[in-house]
Parts: structure tokens; C-alpha cells; sequence
């Protein structure tokens, strides 16, 4: 019976979404909205898009999941690249001096920009990749994933409560604040032991102006996020903990 299902699904239509970050790329192949194969390639340190594209082009060329005509495709750029503008004075032309303090900037960098809610994210999408898709898949969409946290986010942040909101990766985590369900910040933070988490998050208790005993901190990742909870606990009163991402990590990458 599974492998029935999985022949109808292949007859019908599967999506992909690739996960493009420095030092690693995931791909997932999913039918509404249900991941059906899914796997990812590690690099030893954060690499430029030239090394990157030719990990993608050997994806495409050893992969016979990646052989298939899908019917969408999405690209998701996991990278520190970003800053978070004000809806109100944001301006198209001005996308390359907004991110100027936050990366350094090449004449060749394709510069996006996505609206979520009040706030647009300017980031660097790096054009030789979505050249390469371009020419092997035709149209596809592609997206910052901090912009697809804050769409998930936005609708479900509490009114009445200043929020926490940190999403884990082996090297690096996303930490996003709420005040009143009004986006603060967003920020992509590296960290190789769990003080390094500690010290960022207490940062930002510190500069919101938030009470640890009251504030709301949730914790997103892998099992291994039960050792910065233990560590945590010791400061912050209030924390939840959604080690299973699955059904998160679906609706962030299904799109």
C-alpha cells in the first residue's frame, strides 16, 4: 500500500525546496505539504555561492530524485545576509545602502526584498544559483527563510505577552522578539557552545527591556536544544520547548 501511494503521488505532482545555506544545502521533496524524501549535504566551513553552485550542480547530477519535472520549485536563502527595514521608509532604490552595514556588497549581488507585515527584508540571493535554476527548472520562487519565519510568526505572536522566539540549526540560530506582537528584531546569531546561546538571548532580554520572569521564550530546534533549555531555566521562568519540527518545518518549507 505505500508504494502504491507513492506511485500515484509520482504521477500526479511533487514540489521541491532547496535550503541554500553557507556551509550546507537540504533539499525537500513534498506533495502537499508533506514531505515525501528529504536530505541534506554539510560543508566543513561557510563557503562562497561559486562553491555552493557546484554542490547543487552535483545534487542534480547524482540525485535521481531530482530528475523529476516538478511542479514547483523553491529556493530558501538560510544565510546572515539580511536587515529588517521599516515598511514605511522602505525604498527599492535605496535596498543596496540598507544593507550595506551588514555584508559586503559586490557589484554582481542580486538584491531582493520581501514585505511581511510592517517590515520588509532586504537580502542577498545569490544570483549564479538562481541562474543555474533558472536554466534547469524555468520559473521557480525564492524567499529569505528569516521573511517565512516572520509570516508564521506574525499571525500567532500573543498581544498580551513579549515573546522569544529562537530557532535552532547546528551552528546557528534565528532569534526573533516580540513586544505586544509587534516585531522588534530579527537576527541570525552563530554560536558554538550553549553559553554563546545564553549570552545572546539575555542580550536581548536586556535590550527590550524585558522581565525574565514574565517574558515568553520559545525554543525551536533538534533534541539537542534540551541542553540550552536546562541552561536557560537557571534565567528565564517561562519557556516552551517544540523539539519536533516536522509539521514547523513543512509549513516553513512547503510553501
Amino acid at each position: 500500500m505505500p508504494q502504491e501511494l507513492q506511485n500515484n503521488i509520482s504521477a500526479i505532482h511533487k514540489s521541491l525546496s532547496v535550503l541554500i545555506s553557507q556551509d550546507g544545502l537540504s533539499f525537500y521533496i513534498y506533495h502537499d505539504q508533506k514531505v515525501l524524501d528529504q536530505w541534506n549535504t554539510s560543508f566543513e566551513r561557510s563557503m562562497n555561492p561559486s562553491f555552493i553552485l557546484e554542490q547543487v550542480e552535483k545534487e542534480f547530477e547524482r540525485n535521481q530524485a531530482l530528475s523529476s519535472a516538478f511542479q514547483k520549485v523553491t529556493l530558501l536563502y538560510n544565510h546572515d545576509l539580511f536587515c529588517l527595514v521599516p515598511a514605511a521608509i522602505f525604498q527599492e532604490s535605496n535596498a543596496a545602502d540598507y544593507l550595506k552595514y551588514n555584508a559586503r556588497l559586490l557589484k554582481t549581488d542580486l538584491i531582493s526584498h520581501e514585505k511581511v507585515d510592517n517590515v520588509v527584508m532586504v537580502y542577498i540571493a545569490f544570483e549564479n544559483i538562481n541562474n543555474y535554476f533558472f536554466e534547469k527548472v524555468g520559473s521557480f520562487d525564492y524567499y529569505h527563510y528569516g521573511s517565512q519565519l516572520l509570516k508564521l510568526q506574525t499571525d500567532t505572536a500573543p498581544k498580551d505577552q513579549n515573546v522569544i522566539y529562537t530557532d535552532f540549526f547546528d551552528n546557528k540560530f534565528y532569534m526573533s522578539i516580540y513586544k505586544s506582537a509587534e516585531l522588534q528584531s530579527l537576527n541570525l546569531f552563530p554560536y558554538e557552545s550553549i553559553e554563546d546561546a545564553l549570552y545572546y538571548v539575555m542580550f536581548g532580554l536586556q535590550q527590550h527591556d524585558f522581565d525574565p520572569a514574565k517574558v515568553l521564550l520559545i525554543l525551536r530546534g533538534e533534541d539537542s536544544i534540551s541542553k540550552v533549555e536546562e541552561l536557560l531555566n537557571a534565567y528565564v521562568s517561562n519557556i516552551q520547548v517544540k523539539v519536533n519540527q516536522a509539521t514547523y518545518q513543512e509549513k516553513l518549507l512547503c510553501v
